[in-house]
């Protein structure tokens, strides 16, 4: 079945099904595409997938995870994430919320800009939902980054 993972005592040892997450991958590819057919039928599967608990890991997992994508299937998967969690934040599965918030601040120091600028958009909405008190390790982790020498962490 798509969107299968294995189960996890933690969420950072969460995994995707290999098939789910290609066929995700394949996806955000064909998002990208200038045919306005293909990106209506595209973006109703996405939305179809907000039904499936895992969908939010998913886009979790591509966009910190799987650096060896375009950065556009990257991106693509953060402003995917960052508008589910806008519009579905309340709906997700405690897990769900906790793999995002364990997993995202590892992309905050990414090479590309633009996943950057993604992940904080996606981080700012987090905490639009919850407030700072709903991540508390949060403000930690985000001291943390400006002690860091690599200045993509920094910035």
């Amino acid at each position: 079945p798509l969107f299968t993972a294995t189960m996890a005592v933690t969420p950072s040892a969460w995994q995707p099904e290999r098939g789910g997450i290609e066929q995700l991958v394949k996806l955000l590819k064909d998002s990208q595409t200038p045919t306005d057919a293909l990106q209506r039928q595209v973006q109703r599967q996405l939305e179809s997938f907000n039904a499936i608990p895992d969908f939010n890991k998913y886009l979790t997992y591509i966009l910190v995870h799987m650096t060896a994508e375009p950065e556009a299937v990257r991106a693509a998967a953060g402003l995917c994430l960052k508008n589910n969690i806008r519009e579905h934040f309340s709906k997700m599965p405690p897990d769900v919320h906790d793999y995002i918030k364990s997993e995202i601040c590892k992309a905050i120091g990414d090479p590309s800009q633009f996943v950057r600028n993604t992940v904080g958009t996606v981080l700012s909405n987090i905490v639009t939902q919850v407030g700072v008190e709903g991540w508390p390790n949060l403000l930690q982790s985000l001291a943390q980054c400006l002690e860091s020498t690599d200045y993509n962490v920094v910035e």
